[in-house]
Formats: structure tokens, sequence, C-alpha cells
């Protein structure tokens, strides 16, 4: 069961020319929008260093974020549940982020998220001389954002030379 990371929002204007995001974005911040629930969206500045280290926790993307939203100038501030639904990279800087869509969620409702696989063993085919031939590398699971794992173990050390595994043959934990 993983915990929520914290991190802090400031809202922004929507109606900033690409001249102004670009230049926020050498300051390292990240233009982001939060949707969902039936709410406007708002659109944030995320700090870039925070919001890396928010992505190398051993949840990745599937993390669930407790935002802190301020409002520049006021001392005003809200609180949002969110996940992360997409990241936009700089295709030629893989570490530059150009934009992130946060989703708001409710930690009572189920949500579909995929799941990195991990294959764990030597198959007794592989000493035989067969090939491991690896097809998925995450599948889809539906839970609580609280109850998603970070990754599923698949073991594989009892397969001979042309047997499979499929989905089915998972184990995983309850409530998933």
């Amino acid at each position: 069961m993983q915990k929520n990371v914290s991190l802090e929002a400031q809202k922004r204007s929507s109606r900033l020319t690409k001249g102004e995001l670009n230049r926020f974005r050498q300051e390292d911040k990240i233009p982001a929008v939060i949707y969902g629930r039936e709410k406007e969206p708002v659109p944030v500045f995320l700090d870039g260093k925070e919001f890396r280290q928010v992505l190398s926790t051993e949840a990745g993307a599937n993390v669930v974020i407790d935002l802190n939203l301020t409002n520049g100038q006021s001392s005003s501030s809200a609180s949002e549940t969110v996940m992360i639904k997409d990241i936009q990279r700089d295709i030629l800087i893989q570490d530059r982020l150009l934009h992130v869509d946060l989703i708001r969620i409710s930690l009572t409702e189920k949500r579909s998220v995929n799941v990195p696989v991990d294959y764990v063993g030597e198959p007794v085919g592989a000493k035989e001389g067969g090939v491991v031939q690896v097809l998925i590398r995450e599948v889809e699971v539906s839970c609580l954002p609280t109850a998603i794992p970070d990754q599923l173990e698949m073991d594989i050390s009892e397969l001979g030379i042309g047997e499979n595994l499929t989905a089915k043959d998972l184990s995983l934990p309850e409530g998933v």
C-alpha cells in the first residue's frame, strides 16, 4: 500500500503566450492543468525538481499526490488529491518536461491503471536451450488509488520450451 506524496503548485493564468511559458520552463517551472470530477480545470505551475522527485518514487507515474495549491500573491491555499494523467516531454531532451495533466481523484473510487510486470526466475526451458520471449511488460489493473501495486511479479522458473503464461496466471494482491 503506497502513501500519498505532497507537492506544491502555484496557480497561473491560462492566457500565457508560448514565449512566456518557455521562459517559465527555463526557470524549471512546469505548466500543468488539474481537471476532472466535474470541476473547472485549474492551470498551475509545478516546481520541476520537486515533480521529478515525485516521479522517482517506487509508484512512478501511478503516485497519488496531495497537491497544495497556492495563489501567487495571496496566502490562500487549497488542496487537491490528484494522479498523473499525462506527461509531455521534449523529444530532444528527455528530462525536460513540457506539460503535465493531473486528474482529480477520490480515494474511495476504483481506478484503472497500468502496472509493470517483473518476471522472476530462470525458466527450465531456457536451461534446455529455449529462448524467453516477453510480450507484455505491464498490465491494466483496477483498484483503489491507495492500493495500486508498484509492480506485479510473475514467476517464470517452471516454464518449459513451448509453454507460456497469461495475465490470468498473475497473482494479484487483495483488492486489485
